[in-house]
């Protein structure tokens, strides 16, 4: 080769070395997108407060300007119908096909189980629970994580112990959703209730969906104090129907979903039995808490056609969204490695959400503050859950101990 040419090509090395780091350096400002599956139910019961869900996680990603550290988020949404099959044929081709690096979901208590079990099998993926809550479900899954708001029975902290010392309840007859999440919403219920001394001679499930209940409400015994309900929005809303059609006539105390938005928008006769009524849920509409009135403002402004007030949904995926966002933050979006940085922020974080300070414990699941209520009437002839009392630092391991809630435990005949 010549003098020349060894000239010329050395220039031209560097002139394309020189393009290459400029690429690079664009590329890196610019930052490849962060590609986010999203699960929430579309259909069933749950189908109103599933919507509600993908409006929580709009919220988040405009909050943050739709970027993390210059990399741009990009949202792949799926609906499900509270089934665990659907859940995994949804999620695998989120993840199978779409090539999402985070998955943020399901909604409801079997899909979670079926989605942590897949995780297992995708260790490159982090999944960040919407509000599926079914017990023990990021147990020996260490790419699962579940900020807001835990598992179901963790949604009741404080109920039965309210039932029992304030409300005077001595002997409830329970009826839920025939599922991991009712299963949790009655357990939790019942052991603390019967902890505190209450009895509870008759539990009764129902299939998810469910839309008669005339066979059911006959086998609610007539000498107990109150029903305990867990039942997801249209399902409850049928069975509080056939009630009171029936003459029912105890009064009822309502798990976190029982009386959550769906129920309390529904219109009708049956509002005039919501007044009054205790649950408890991670969250309530009277919260005195500034974060909490600026999300609601946000959320009406942005769906002035949704409910009156954002649900367990919107707040739940919105705060497993944010927390996600922060912790990306932190790694300034790097999710190389297996994305281990990025999970050690997730588990070291504390972040400030909507209804108060939320962390995850050592198996990644949320502990936070949960609020027992009362069903009010709010402005303008609308109802809404009113704050009786907070209880702060609820943790799974509370309800563990005696083990997974099922259809016969816990139980105080």
């Amino acid at each position: 080769m010549s003098r020349s040419s060894e000239i010329i090509s050395a220039a031209l090395l560097a002139l394309f070395m020189s393009a290459t780091a400029s690429n690079v350096a664009l590329s890196a400002a610019a930052g490849t997108p962060i590609r986010i599956g999203v699960l929430s139910v579309n259909q069933g019961p749950a189908a109103a407060g599933g919507a509600d869900g993908f409006r929580g996680i709009a919220m988040a990603v405009k909050e943050v300007g739709g970027a993390i550290a210059g990399h741009p988020i990009k949202i792949i949404e799926e609906g499900t119908d509270q089934t665990g099959p659907t859940a995994l044929a949804k999620v695998r081709k989120l993840v199978e096909q779409d090539h999402v690096q985070i998955v943020i979901g399901p909604g409801s208590g079997d899909e979670g189980i079926a989605v942590s079990n897949y995780a297992d099998r995708q260790p490159g993926v982090t999944f960040i629970a919407g509000i599926a809550a079914g017990e023990a479900e990021t147990y020996h899954h260490p790419n699962v994580f579940r900020f807001a708001y835990g598992d179901g029975a963790q949604w009741v902290a404080g109920l039965g112990r309210y039932a029992y010392s304030t409300l005077g309840v001595r002997k409830v007859a329970t009826i839920g959703d025939n599922y991991s999440f009712g299963y949790a919403q009655v357990g939790g219920f019942v052991s603390e209730f019967c902890q505190a001394g209450g009895h509870v001679p008759k539990e009764l499930w129902t299939p998810l969906g469910a839309t008669d209940y005339s066979s059911v409400v006959p086998q609610i015994p007539s000498d107990t104090d109150a029903v305990y309900i867990a039942l997801n929005g249209a399902d409850a809303i049928n069975f509080l129907t056939a009630y009171y059609a029936q003459g029912g006539h105890a009064k009822f105390i309502a798990s976190s979903i029982t009386v959550d938005e769906s129920v309390l928008s529904a219109k009708g006769s049956i509002q005039n039995h919501l007044v009054g009524v205790a649950s408890a849920a991670p969250l309530a509409d009277t919260l005195e808490i500034p974060a909490w009135n600026s999300f609601v403002k946000a959320y009406k402004q942005h769906y002035p056609s949704g409910f009156a007030y954002p649900s367990v949904w919107a707040t739940g995926y919105y705060t497993n969204a944010m927390a996600a966002f922060t912790a990306l933050a932190k790694v300034n979006g790097d999710l190389s490695g297996h994305q281990q940085a990025f999970r050690a922020a997730l588990q070291s974080l504390t972040y400030q959400s909507p209804t108060g300070p939320i962390s995850v414990d050592g198996n990644r699941n949320g502990v936070f503050t949960n609020y027992v209520t009362s069903t009010q009437h709010g402005p303008n002839g609308t109802l809404l859950n009113a704050v009786v009392k907070s209880v702060p630092n609820v943790r799974e391991e509370t309800f563990l101990r005696g083990g997974v809630a099922t259809p016969t435990h816990p139980a105080c005949p």
